[in-house]
């Protein structure tokens, strides 16, 4: 079965063409829009300030990891006196750059697992698709950056499982190593190496990966040792944030007043964000990170059991995969912060669906229309959703359950997949990596 049928890319080209001509043109354009945010002034305060010869944490606060500073100004912070306007035109080239780097990244490492070229070319148009309808959040903040380190060092791993070439394992090591260093969310990925080289039994691999991961965050440790007190604001910022209104928590709590079986909850900007204010909601922000935590755990043991379950050595890359994306969107959708940027970081695994065997396009165009269903959100109905307006809501709602739905049904065909040793996907895993 082919992975896009042409009749989908037929629709998808026009549709991407008018997105992308949407987005750049008129009043609504991401350079009109990113001139008159605040993320857009905070990039160019960082700007300023490692222009200026100022370190962060010892000179200045950020909500971010202390290195993604410098990701996100590079390479325009070798140049002083850039105006505010010019500053954020060649802060979208670099994201432009970024971009496109992934794609022909992506490129090399779906080449080099001898992925056909046709088969290529539909996995890359998908991504484009997503990253077009995503474009507002894509450009307009810094999250693409550590999503290119991500999807490329997965990638990377893969290969790594063909070639099994320690470089190349290291390097996908050290590129999950500086994406966690820019944002923190890929040390979620981390635990998913280091239960499937366990239990293939590369200990050598596990003494590699520590060692590597190690030398490469220690380089964040003068940051918070010269900046302890901004270190210190840093902790109390993530931990004191309370629930998101893009949130899967806040789709429930939503739906629950308009069925009159909650309270109204006030909605303030705080945070950098827009978030629900009501004693109940800041109890349920108080346990979804040890709830998320419960159920990555849950997740990472899951895996471990399909492993020893599964047969065929051939099955144990798709379930790999199935387990990044698993892990990522128990990430997204259980944690307090959903902000529109995150579904970036799920688009740029696209090449990943690929080794997903029959449910590959199915969950591909889920993904797709939860990329839709983002941009009515963010920006179109945006204003609706701070109104509760049952509109804004109902959109909220679908976007969120579809991703719930997409777990669990990647939960449960993870199940069925070690029950078929005859599978399309066996097939195809066992003509490119035995």
């Amino acid at each position: 079965m082919n992975f896009i049928a042409r009749r989908e890319i037929i629709v998808l080209l026009p549709f991407c063409t008018a997105c992308f001509w949407a987005l750049f043109a008129g009043e609504r354009s991401i350079l009109n829009m990113f001139h008159s945010s605040s993320e857009g002034e905070l990039y160019f305060n960082l700007y300023y300030h490692l222009s200026s010869g100022q370190v962060p944490f010892a000179d200045f606060f950020i909500e971010y990891p202390p290195l993604s500073v410098y990701f996100i100004v590079f390479p325009w912070f070798f140049i002083k006196g850039l105006s505010l306007e010019t500053f954020m035109s060649l802060y979208l080239i670099s994201i432009g750059l970024w971009l496109s780097a992934f794609l022909y990244l992506a490129r090399k490492l779906l080449t080099l697992l001898s992925v056909q070229q046709a088969v290529i070319n539909r996995i890359l148009l998908l991504t484009f698709a997503g990253l077009v309808i995503l474009a507002y959040s894509a450009f307009a903040r810094y999250d693409v950056i550590p999503a290119v380190f991500v999807s490329s060092a997965l990638l990377l791993y893969l290969y790594y499982q063909r070639s099994m070439a320690l470089k190349h394992f290291i390097l996908a090591i050290a590129l999950l190593s500086v994406a966690i260093s820019i944002k923190v969310y890929p040390l979620v990925f981390l635990p998913v190496i280091f239960i499937y080289e366990a239990t293939q039994k590369r200990f050598a691999n596990l003494l590699t990966m520590a060692l590597v991961t190690g030398v490469l965050l220690s380089i964040n440790i003068p940051f918070f040792i010269y900046g302890e007190t901004y270190f210190l604001k840093f902790l109390d910022y993530q931990g004191g944030r309370d629930i998101q209104i893009e949130s899967l928590y806040a789709s429930l709590w939503f739906l629950g007043e308009k069925l009159f079986l909650l309270d109204p909850a006030e909605i303030m900007a705080q945070n950098g964000a827009l978030e629900i204010i009501n004693h109940k909601a800041r109890k349920i922000a108080r346990y979804a990170l040890p709830l998320t935590s419960l159920l990555l755990i849950l997740n990472y043991l899951f895996f471990t059991l399909l492993i020893f379950l599964s047969r065929k050595k051939e099955l144990f890359i798709p379930l790999l995969c199935r387990c990044f994306v698993c892990t990522l969107l128990i990430f997204l959708l259980f944690n307090k912060v959903f902000s529109p940027q995150y579904l970036v970081w799920l688009v740029t695994l696209f090449p990943l669906f690929f080794f997903f065997g029959d449910m590959k396009r199915s969950i591909s165009l889920a993904l797709l229309f939860s990329c839709f269903l983002t941009l009515l959100i963010y920006p179109f109905f945006y204003g609706d959703l701070i109104l509760k307006e049952t509109m804004a809501v109902v959109l909220l709602a679908m976007r969120n359950f579809l991703l719930l739905g997409g777990l669990l049904y990647l939960v449960f065909s993870s199940v069925k997949s070690i029950q078929k040793t005859d599978s399309p996907a066996a097939v195809v895993m066992e003509e490119n990596y035995i």
